[in-house]
């Protein structure tokens, strides 16, 4: 009995690690510019050391980056995490880009200093639309780190502008505001960003940031998280933290990048210690790594991560169990096929392009196996029993 839960325990780990479990950090727009530090690591695309040396008591100076606190504690709770640095395309749909946005559950955008191409503002929209969690951080007027005649808080809302503010907020322009700590949080009690895995957020820091606007007509789903003094706490103004909905995808914006900010910058800078101090713990006393931290798992959905598998199976497999050959049909196409064994070790792949596809499993051994299909729809894991 013991080695048949371990089993189960096993299986859905996987289920969890293959489905839902993939973050990417930009650093297309300038996020290191000046005076600016806003990476997990230095070392790109992949953070070095590898994040397979990461332990429960693993410290952010692990890795190197303002954001390496957030690098580091998503690793803890099971996510891989990467970089997009500045020589790599953002897309979606892109099977050439090994970084496309469809290979990831979460992408973040930590203050960018340069405005989104049309191109890029589509795929950043179609990664939401078809399931993707996007994480905005802006931060006050006039912190133009690159001196281009862009500030975060205007590179986001001319992609808002650009498609008649799709997530509900905005970011309010010439605004620059700061309170060390911000106690007035919305009265939510079942919101997962104020009272999630991570713990209960009773007031966050922040210095010198973007205040938020939201409206409902643009988006019904939108609301306020966290918002400034002398606010209502269920008004449309004096936000400092908002989320909404979006297509099958969610969003969740922050004013001011010294939200997640830890102290250790690559260039050895003098950062905020936003993420590291906890609630009335002197400088910064906010929850701040506890709201970056239940917002990101709620970007992911990881809660739901296997409910997630079960209603995403657009694609049939048969017969199931199989012994010799498995069939393949999807309504749109199929780029890739990857058969990995009960401890998760890749045991089969192939890249295809095609609606239809039979693959031959003669070689491999019975046993119980997951499936991981990537298509022009999104991607699929399914588990597979070899007779």
């Amino acid at each position: 009995m013991r080695k048949i839960v371990l089993t189960i325990l096993l299986s859905i780990s996987i289920l969890l690690n293959l489905n839902a479990q993939k973050i990417l950090f930009d650093n297309t727009k300038s996020e290191t510019a000046s005076n600016a530090d806003w990476i997990i690591d230095d070392n790109e695309p992949v953070p070095s050391p590898a994040q397979s040396g990461i332990t429960s008591s693993t410290s952010e100076t692990f890795w190197q980056g303002a954001l390496s606190s957030w690098g580091v504690e998503m690793v803890k709770r099971g996510f891989t995490v990467e970089i997009l640095p500045y020589y790599h395309d953002i897309s979606y749909g892109n099977s050439s880009n090994s970084q496309d946005l469809s290979n990831y559950d979460v992408y973040v955008v930590c203050e960018p200093n340069n405005p989104f191409t049309s191109s890029e503002k589509t795929a950043i929209l179609n990664f939401v639309q078809n399931g993707g969690g996007l994480f905005i951080i802006s931060d006050h007027a006039g912190a133009d780190r690159d001196g281009d005649g862009w500030d975060a808080l205007e590179v986001w809302n001319d992609f808002f502008d650009d498609y008649n503010n799709p997530f509900g907020f905005t970011f309010d322009a010439e605004s620059n505001v700061s309170k060390d700590p911000a106690t007035n949080i919305a009265n939510l009690p079942s919101d997962d960003i104020l009272h999630g895995a991570a713990g209960n957020v009773d007031g966050i820091a922040f210095y010198n940031g973007a205040s938020i606007s939201i409206n409902k007509n643009a988006n019904s789903t939108v609301k306020g998280i966290v918002y400034l003094d002398n606010y209502s706490n269920t008004g449309t103004i004096g936000i400092m933290v908002a989320c909404s909905l979006y297509g099958q995808g969610r969003v969740v914006g922050v004013g001011d990048s010294s939200v997640p900010e830890d102290e250790t910058a690559h260039d050895n800078s003098n950062t905020y210690p936003g993420w590291t101090q906890p609630f009335n713990a002197g400088n910064a006393t906010g929850d701040d790594g506890v709201l970056i931290t239940n917002a990101t798992l709620w970007l992911a959905d990881q809660s739901n991560a296997v409910n997630k598998i079960k209603k995403n199976t657009f694609v049939e497999i048969y017969p199931n169990p199989a012994d010799n050959f498995i069939n393949f049909v999807s309504e749109t196409k199929i780029s890739e096929i990857k058969i990995l064994n009960i401890i998760g070790k890749q045991m089969f792949v192939k890249e295809v392009n095609l609606k239809q596809v039979k693959i031959d499993i003669r070689n491999l051994e019975s046993g119980i196996y997951f499936i991981k299909i990537k298509t022009d729809h999104g991607k699929q894991v399914s588990k597979l029993v070899i007779k």
